[in-house]
């Protein structure tokens, strides 16, 4: 091997964000020879080739450690190349002194002319490579702790396992079994508290266990395999977040466990409120929950911004009727200036709502990692949410303003004789709006609450990594 080539290390979930982003060519002729039964592909002694269940091919060797590769060996200097790294990696190995039970697998994958490598340990469920690296080298996330590391690497593992699941792999214990443990303890957990921390939703931990419980008798089948990898390398990612296993484990999922080191400025919080009537402090409250320690459930996502689009949509339906009550203002002897100023109001809520549901509608169904970027993107280390919040705000907060603005203008036309009655009158009104509507609110939410007692609680979803 030439000394100007290298190997180094790589994780499984890089390499299969690799193989998305891989264009090939389609050719419109291809001969078809009589009597084929397929062209004959010829392998290095030892390999085999297999089909991951979404139709990836990858290839193994059945050797004295067995190897993985995601290179296409069909190609014979790929192969060559593959055949020489790999000699080279075992030969290190031995000088080192390392030796390999049958539980380890080396994975190896070209990159032009150097060669990436790890191996894979499916007893500790664990990545490990011949050299020391420490997490920045990796490029791994900061962690508090040798078992809190562990867990990052148990997540890459299942990655691992994940897009190459059809070999034969021997766990020590049934996978199926377990997952189903979790699962069921998930959803007790999700029926039981509105803050659970488990990445999946009631409705989807049922999901999965009405598929595996009847697949727990072929816990070797590389199709189940992959699923189960999938759902652990989930249960891995939010396992890291929580602090799984630590000193100070997050036990709710709007409780924050790790050091601020920046927060929102108390006169800026005064200002925007006092600015939108209040209205901001709603979507400042939520943004901050939701993205506790940066970390972000997709269920409460979601939520909120179904919650976010229906006061928006709200506030453009009352503005826009506001406004077109504007129309009596050219008959009736009322200030042209807050009628002016009231109107634009009006139409900036109109316009703002309208801006605000065009760009983000489709974020009330988005994932976990669409969420995680956006909240990373538009949160800031000295006000956090404030900025987002009042933008937020803005379509009720224009509205309300509007409203009294344009109910102001009463008091430009009625003679003074009648000005104190209408204003107790309005007064009047107002109060037993509020209370009827505060008997009606409470009344609903009795009534939900006796059809919600058994229903299981809305709760968190998957990641997708939410890195």
């Amino acid at each position: 091997m030439e000394s100007r080539c290298t190997i180094g290390p790589v994780f499984a979930t890089e390499l299969a964000q690799e193989k998305l982003n891989v264009a090939i060519s389609v050719g419109s002729l291809y001969p078809i020879l009589p009597q084929q039964t397929g062209s004959p592909k010829y392998l290095p002694q030892q390999w085999a080739a297999y089909t991951h269940p979404e139709g990836q091919v990858y290839f193994v060797r059945d050797g004295s450690i067995r190897v993985v590769t995601d290179s296409y060996l069909y190609k014979s200097e790929i192969a060559d190349k593959i055949v020489s790294w790999v000699q080279h990696i075992e030969k290190e190995a031995e000088s080192k002194a390392f030796t390999f039970p049958d539980s380890i697998e080396l994975y190896v994958q070209l990159e032009e002319e150097d060669c990436n490598y790890y191996f894979a340990d499916h007893a500790a469920r664990t990545l490990f490579w011949l050299e020391d690296y420490d997490t920045t080298e990796l490029g791994l996330l900061p962690v508090v702790s040798p078992s809190h590391l562990k867990i990052q690497l148990e997540e890459q593992y299942w990655g691992h396992v994940e897009c190459h699941c059809m070999h034969g792999i021997t766990f020590q214990n049934n996978i199926v079994d377990e997952a189903i443990s979790q699962l069921v303890h998930a959803c007790g957990d999700q029926m039981t508290s509105s803050s659970s921390t488990f990445p999946y939703s009631f409705k989807e931990c049922k999901d999965f266990l009405d598929i595996l419980t009847p697949a727990r008798q072929r816990a070797n089948d590389g199709h189940i395999i992959t699923l189960v990898a999938r759902i652990f390398n989930v249960v891995a990612n939010n396992r890291y977040w929580t602090h799984y296993g630590q000193e100070q484990a997050r036990l709710s999922r709007d409780t924050s466990i790790l050091e601020e080191t920046s927060g929102q400025t108390a006169w800026g919080s005064s200002i925007a409120s006092a600015v939108s009537l209040r209205v901001s402090d709603f979507f400042a409250s939520r943004l901050d929950t939701i993205f506790t320690d940066d970390y972000v459930y997709v269920m409460d996502w979601q939520k909120f911004m179904t919650q976010a689009l229906g006061k928006w949509r709200g506030a453009f339906v009352q503005s826009l009727a506001l406004l077109m009550l504007h129309i009596f203002c050219f008959f009736l002897p009322v200030s042209r200036t807050l009628a002016i100023v009231s109107a634009g109001f009006l139409s900036s809520s109109i316009l703002i709502s309208a801006i605000l549901i065009h760009y983000h509608q489709d974020l009330e169904t988005g994932s976990a990692g669409e969420a995680y970027e956006y909240l990373s993107r538009n949160k800031t280390k000295k006000c956090r949410f404030q900025g987002l919040a009042l933008l937020f705000s803005l379509p009720q907060a224009f509205s309300l303003w509007g409203l009294f603005l344009m109910f102001s203008q009463v008091a430009t036309f009625i003679p003074s004789s009648y000005l104190a009655l209408s204003s107790s009158g309005i007064i009047l009104s107002s109060i037993v709006f509020y209370i009827c509507s505060s008997i009606f609110s409470a009344v609903a939410s009795r009534v939900s609450g006796l059809f919600a007692r058994n229903a299981p609680p809305s709760s968190v979803s998957d990641k997708e990594s939410a890195v």
